[in-house]
């Protein structure tokens, strides 16, 4: 990723990091303590924001992958045009 769009990237990463409901979107999904078996079926491409931040750091990204990424770790669990 060009290293200015990585800094915005950051940029906006850091700000879903203050946010104060992060911490439900840090994590996967433990779909064994919330007993939710079935959310994989639901759920086809889980993301959550810790492992958005980790791909940040170990430069994994292009820069639509970011924003699909970002925008799954928050969906987490609705349905499109929810």
């Amino acid at each position: 990723m060009h290293e200015e769009l990585a800094g915005r990237c950051e940029k906006v990463l850091f700000a879903l990091q203050r946010h104060r409901f992060f911490s439900i979107f840090a994590y996967p999904v433990d779909t064994v303590m919330l007993n939710i078996p079935d959310y994989p079926e639901v759920v086809k491409n889980p993301m959550d924001l810790g492992t958005v931040a980790d791909k940040m750091r170990t430069k994994e990204y292009k820069p639509k992958d970011f924003e699909f990424d970002c925008r799954q770790g928050g969906d987490r669990g609705q349905e499109p045009g929810c």
